[in-house]
């Protein structure tokens, strides 16, 4: 409907995610006594890409700058200075996801408070630091109409207070043609 905004759709996000994250933890250097520093949250490396990732820093992602209006947005996201708890012989983060799409003209398209909530957790005997750390968003289809749009992406960090946000561009391309149907060849079912 014009003139309205609705949520951005998420329901290929968290079905995209669980099985996309690799963590190693690093040991905690001992520290003398005293305050904790605590690196904020910052977003390494981010992209628009045509397929989700294999691995951390896959050297087989292909950056995209569109996207047709069919088809789902991929996003490639290595996050850093995630705050860390240690629970149960696991090392826990959580990041949570806001995002907004506007037009060119600055208009709002979609809008998404919290809309996902990505959970990290490895196995570990003791607290430590989080590397190597990557996830794959996966959004459905916008069905936007053809044009240059903004995604604003909003990273929180879910058991700190620290947050990242970042912009892509893109272009939303008209809906791919869905493939031809196979035809069957009437001579060949004739005997």
């Amino acid at each position: 409907m014009p003139g309205t905004t609705s949520p951005i759709p998420c329901a290929l996000a968290l079905s995209a995610m669980a099985a996309m994250l690799v963590l190693r933890p690093q040991p905690v250097a001992a520290q003398a006594p005293g305050p904790e520093v605590k690196t904020p949250l910052a977003i390494a490396r981010i992209e628009l890409v045509e397929k989700p990732a294999a691995r951390y820093r896959d050297p087989d992602l292909t950056a995209t700058g569109s996207v047709p209006a069919d088809r789902p947005l991929h996003i490639y996201v290595e996050p850093t200075g995630l705050t860390t708890r240690f629970e149960r012989g696991a090392v826990k983060a959580l990041l949570v996801i806001d995002m907004l799409a506007r037009s060119s003209e600055g208009k709002v398209v979609r809008d998404g408070k919290a809309v996902l909530s990505i959970p990290f957790s490895v196995k570990a005997a003791k607290p430590a630091q989080l590397s190597d750390v990557y996830s794959n968003i996966t959004i459905g289809a916008l069905k936007l109409e053809p044009g240059i749009y903004e995604l604003v992406v909003r990273f929180n960090d879910g058991y700190g207070s620290t947050y990242s946000e970042q912009s892509l561009t893109f272009t939303q391309t008209p809906a791919r043609s869905p493939p031809p149907a196979r035809r069957r060849n009437p001579a060949s079912s004739q005997r």
